[in-house]
């Protein structure tokens, strides 16, 4: 059971980079292309390091299709997952990437002939219906977030980025598979630099922001580095359906850390945390590791 340790390394740092994510999107950086671009350039320097700790391989022809889409999905998964972030709590946010937890194992039915029992899909149906609830706003008419929509579309593109990253498990190696994909979503990135002066431009004028805020942005990617690394490890030995189950332990650790942190940082973060809202949420929570207990049993 050792590898559910290593499957709770990636929520427990993506929590806290979800938090992270949420100041620069909402306090620092209101142009999301902008804060792409930064991401993926620290993100290529510690791709590097892994490089020069490991012989790299070229991707033969029959895994680069793979690994191009997938370096695709890296990048474009980012847009509707900062739209969510402005429109709702980072928990909430967090836990609906939980969404992904249904498509995962109907993609991975599909694509990589891989199964479960009937009890751990009622686990996932309980996950996705507790994400339903906490985008749910009682006091309007019968009126979902539109994080909901924006999360539905991240967690769409990255269910497929998961399942097809999978597939590359089985016929190259794991980690050589994680370092390409980030190369090549740089180079969709660089391309876009290229042909755009607008977006040079805009790179340009929020430069003294990010010059300003490196040391912290830094640290928020080297979380979400070390949490994809461990993740992609983890799905290279486990089925991604139970890895996705174990990862939707994530809004906990996010509602965790946006209580400990307002109370040195207060209205930074946007989070509610008032008594009802925190009880609601915990008890959705609750419901979604209940999921996740009869997805792993």
């Amino acid at each position: 059971m050792s590898w559910i340790l290593l499957a709770l390394i990636s929520p427990i740092l993506h929590g806290l980079s979800n938090i992270l994510d949420e100041y620069f999107i909402n306090k620092i950086f209101k142009n999301i292309r902008v804060l792409i671009f930064f991401v993926s350039f620290l993100n290529l320097i510690l791709g590097s390091i892994i490089f020069l700790i490991k012989q790299p391989t070229l991707p033969t022809l029959s895994v680069l299709p793979f690994l191009i889409i997938i370096g695709l999905i890296e990048i474009l998964y980012l847009v509707p997952y900062c739209l969510a972030l402005k429109s709702t709590d980072t928990s909430v946010v967090a836990s609906m990437f939980s969404i992904g937890h249904i498509l995962v194992p109907v993609l991975a039915f599909f694509i990589i002939k891989e199964s479960l029992q009937s009890h751990q899909y009622l686990g996932f149906l309980i996950i996705i219906l507790s994400s339903f609830l906490l985008s749910f706003e009682p006091k309007k008419k019968f009126k979902i977030n539109i994080a909901l929509f924006y999360m539905f579309l991240c967690s769409l593109m990255l269910s497929i980025e998961t399942v097809l990253y999978k597939y590359v498990c089985t016929i190259y190696d794991w980690a050589n598979g994680f370092v390409w994909i980030i190369f090549i979503s740089f180079v969709f990135i660089f391309i876009f630099f290229l042909i755009s002066k607008k977006y040079r431009n805009e790179i340009k004028k929020e430069f003294p922001k990010f010059k300003q805020n490196s040391k912290l942005l830094i640290f928020e990617q080297l979380l979400t580095f070390t949490g994809e690394l461990s993740a992609a490890y983890v799905i290279s030995l486990i089925p991604v359906t139970l890895e996705k189950g174990i990862s939707a332990s994530q809004p906990i650790f996010v509602l965790l850390y946006a209580i400990i942190l307002n109370k040195f940082f207060p209205n930074v973060f946007k989070e509610k945390i008032d008594k009802k809202s925190i009880f609601k949420k915990i008890f959705l929570f609750i419901l979604m590791i209940f999921g996740i207990v009869i997805t792993i049993k």
